[in-house]
């Protein structure tokens, strides 16, 4: 095992800081936004790791792919999907890294300005 490369890294501590902050916070509020932050997170996880299948498969399908025409289109299709895969990726992240900020400024300043 222990095939995944440093890639899958950073969603895995970021999930595990907003865990850790949910234990922390009294704020209810906050704590179902941080919640509702995990499971995106979890699921664009998820969803990033079955695009990864997903390519791999397309690639052994367009082995076999005598169409040029259909293959074009194939490719097309799966770095549209993977593409929109990343940018989800990428929002939930930038997501989460802002609400863990937040959270820091929060505990730095202590009081309200």
């Amino acid at each position: 095992g222990g095939g995944e490369g440093g890639e899958r890294k950073l969603e895995e501590q970021l999930l595990q800081l907003v865990l850790m902050r949910m234990e922390i916070t009294e704020d209810t509020g906050k704590r179902e936004h941080l919640r509702s932050l995990a499971s995106q997170l979890r699921e664009a996880t998820r969803a990033a790791r079955q695009q990864v299948k997903a390519s791999a498969r397309t690639e052994a399908v367009l082995r076999d792919c005598v169409d040029a025409g259909l293959a074009q289109r194939i490719v097309a299709a799966q770095q549209d999907a993977t593409a929109k895969t990343q940018e989800a990726m990428r929002q939930c992240l930038q997501e989460t890294m802002l609400a863990l900020e937040d959270e820091y400024k929060e505990k730095e300043g202590g009081e309200e300005e």
